[in-house]
């Protein structure tokens, strides 16, 4: 049986290409939508400590805005919390409201998106709340904030094709890189699909 030369080059394009990384480019738009969709889900809300329930001590972000600034992850969100005991009904102790920037360098492990580096600013007027918020936000939103990147991509790139005869299955997944752009964060993904 003879193949057609123009078979041979297509094989002999796609082969190298194969072996290669592929490139995905995420707006920050676009990942702020994600990002307040599926870990700012409650009521907008993130909590990093406590739940909508627990009145006198809660921690939370809310109304995240997603950019870059010096070639790190940027992301401005609005703070709110209390540390404060319930004596009769009333919540003693304390609390306040600001706005914070957090700078963090995006890393990819254990199939999520996490954060290394994170420095957190407040805006505003500095009180010993908002230097107390700004160091323990900086040592735990690390286990506080991931993105299952992993998970997002079994869901798009396995979907039932239009013929119920062919399955997809990504067998291997990793990130290799990630690099915070001007206006877009871009994700160096080593992967194979397979379809049977």
């Amino acid at each position: 049986m003879r193949f057609p030369a123009v078979t041979f080059a297509l094989l002999a394009a796609l082969l190298p290409a194969a072996r290669a990384a592929t490139e995905v480019e995420l707006s920050y738009a676009t990942l702020q939508r994600m990002l307040s969709k599926q870990l700012f889900s409650q009521d907008g809300r993130k909590y990093v400590r406590g739940n909508q329930n627990t009145k006198c001590s809660y921690a939370y972000l809310e109304n995240p805005r997603v950019g870059e600034a010096g070639g790190r992850l940027r992301v401005e969100s609005r703070f709110s919390g209390r540390s404060a005991l319930n004596m009769f009904g009333k919540c003693v102790g304390m609390g306040d409201s600001f706005d914070l920037i957090i700078l963090a360098t995006p890393i990819y492990r254990s199939g999520a998106m996490h954060f290394k580096d994170v420095y957190v600013e407040t805006r505003g007027r500095e009180t010993f709340y908002s230097r107390q918020v700004r160091k323990a936000l900086a040592l735990t939103l690390d286990s506080q904030l991931h993105w299952p990147l992993e998970g997002l991509a079994r869901g798009i790139l396995e979907t039932p094709a239009t013929d119920p005869q062919v399955q997809k299955k990504l067998s291997r997944f990793n990130v290799t890189a990630i690099t915070a752009q001007k206006d877009s964060l871009l994700l160096t993904i080593d992967f194979r699909l397979q379809v049977k």
